[in-house]
């Protein structure tokens, strides 16, 4: 009787760690969506060096992230929102800053439509495309460019 009460407790225990990490985790993905739109902002105006430290700590944070997903001993559910928010969000909001910071360096890297306008909403549109290699076809990668986005679907296929 007593070892089922404790098996409960456990279990609900478990149940508020996952939510806990999952409110957690969204509160973080949030976070990075509204700080890569004003780092992108930043880049688009010229100042390149706000790109640096941006790349670097999404890049880390993807890193850490992918490491936490492939701990054995983590439950499905906790790998699944480690991976949902640490890779399939900041891997492209990162890759979302590169392709900004090229724009602004070589402005032919990029082909946008006729008519478009240039926001941080077109570099995460493109880059989420990019990385779920969905690709519409609308905005293309040419010259080097191509590489950086084909290594983005790489990275989103495996």
């Amino acid at each position: 009787m007593i070892d089922k009460m404790t098996q409960r407790l456990d279990l609900r225990a478990d149940a508020r760690l996952f939510w806990l990490a999952l409110i957690s985790l969204s509160w973080i993905g949030i976070f990075l969506f509204i700080w890569s739109n004003f780092v992108i902002d930043l880049v688009l105006q010229g100042i390149l060096l706000a790109a640096g430290p941006a790349i670097l700590l999404l890049g880390a944070f993807t890193f850490v992230s992918t490491l936490a997903v492939l701990e054995p001993r983590m439950e499905y559910r906790f790998r699944l929102v480690g991976f949902v928010v640490g890779v399939a969000a900041a891997l492209p909001l990162m890759f979302a800053i590169v392709f900004a910071m090229m724009h602004v360096q070589f402005p032919n890297c990029i082909s946008f439509p006729d008519g478009e306008i240039v926001s941080p909403a077109t570099f995460r549109y493109f880059s989420f495309t990019t990385f779920t290699t969905l690709g519409y076809g609308e905005i293309t990668p040419t010259g080097f460019c191509r590489g950086i986005s084909s290594f983005e679907a790489f990275l989103g296929m495996t």
